[in-house]
């Protein structure tokens, strides 16, 4: 009949237009997943440069400022420490901070100025007593 007929042709074209849109949309899909891949491997290799890079900064940061900060003010500390050991007790410490390096720093002044003390006192009981001995000697 000519109305099954009218039916099966909008049918027809209703499903032609269905799979043209279908088609349509899978191919939007494959061109977006694509994308996608491209973007998440683009994504990869910048997170692994950005994050060599800041390796590499990190390094030059403890290398450059931190090392050399750190190796100067040890080498200060040893060289103080050298010369006190050779006698020189009015030797300066320049090392400064709140960290091990000036805490042992401040300790080794406050014991170098103990010493310092202790060394004056001993000097200064010699010269009394050297005095009181020619004191004695000459009566």
């Amino acid at each position: 009949t000519l109305a099954t007929q009218a039916k099966e042709a909008t049918l027809a074209r209703f499903r032609t237009q269905l799979e043209s849109q279908l088609s349509n949309s899978h191919q939007q899909m494959q061109t977006f997943n694509h994308r996608l891949e491209q973007i998440i491997r683009v994504s990869g290799r910048l997170i692994v440069i950005a994050t060599l890079l800041a390796m590499l900064l990190v390094y030059l940061l403890n290398h450059y400022f931190i090392r050399s900060r750190l190796v100067k003010r040890f080498t200060q500390l040893n060289q103080v420490v050298v010369r006190i050991g050779l006698g020189e007790t009015n030797a300066a410490i320049p090392v400064y901070g709140g960290d091990e390096l000036g805490r042992i720093a401040r300790l080794l002044r406050r014991t170098l100025g103990q010493l310092n003390q202790q060394k004056s006192r001993l000097e200064q009981e010699i010269t009394e007593r050297k005095g009181i001995e020619q004191h004695l000697r000459a009566t």
